[in-house]
């Protein structure tokens, strides 16, 4: 099923949005998504009512706890998730793969690092990092594309025809001769035309590929007027 029309695509949002703020008020912590993660919630959320026309609290549930899992740091606990200077360490392997010149860096008590609060550029890293530990939060894998199914007999058929047209198309194209600027040009535009023709009207591969050859020869001869 799908949304037919805007208003109910928007009549969705409003009723996710309600289950939301229904589960928000019965955690003790309430959802612990920031902005980011709440929209994530209604977007996941919306997605699923059109998925299969259902909605409720302990699917909503579900799909904060999955999002949480899936997504760490579109949790509101993240420490100083808006530094910029943080935007690089998103995972335990962020931190330990970090560039030494980097972490010289934070190291140098500068005053210009602090934030509104006072707090140094070093404890704001060290903050999120150990974050990071405390939540195991690692790089997501990236799973390896699945390798592809072996060619049926057909398909092995069809690669080899096509192959061997291509390599005729291509020594066609490579012939040379005498008169390159006009004769030999001509030539191959010529030869390309009546190899295809034979091919559309049945005649055997074989039989265009040994005629084209038999053309190229004469032709690097000089035997054509």
């Amino acid at each position: 099923m799908g949304y037919t029309n805007e208003a109910e695509y928007e009549r969705a949002v409003k009723f996710v949005a309600n289950q939301a703020n229904l589960l928000e008020a019965t955690l003790p912590n309430g959802l612990g998504l920031n902005d980011d993660g709440t929209m994530a919630l209604l977007k996941i959320g919306v997605a699923y009512i059109q998925q299969t026309g259902e909605m409720n609290i302990p699917i909503i549930r579900r799909i904060l706890d999955q999002l949480k899992k899936d997504q760490p740091l579109m949790r509101d606990d993240v420490p100083f998730r808006s530094d910029r200077h943080l935007d690089f360490l998103t995972s335990i392997e962020a931190a330990q793969e970090m560039a030494k010149e980097k972490l010289r860096s934070f190291l140098q008590p500068v005053a210009a690092d602090k934030d509104a609060s006072g707090t140094s550029l070093l404890e704001r890293f060290n903050a999120r990092t150990q974050w990071l530990k405390a939540n195991n939060v690692h790089r997501p894998k990236v799973e390896a594309a699945p390798a592809p199914p072996p060619p049926t007999p057909q398909q092995k058929v069809e690669a080899e025809v096509k192959a061997r047209i291509q390599a005729m198309a291509d020594r066609i194209n490579s012939s040379v001769g005498k008169g390159w600027n006009t004769r030999t040009a001509q030539f191959r535009k010529r030869l390309l035309g009546e190899a295809n023709e034979l091919l559309t009207n049945g005649r055997t591969l074989g039989f265009v590929e040994k005629y084209v050859a038999e053309k190229i020869r004469d032709h690097e001869n000089g035997s054509i007027r």
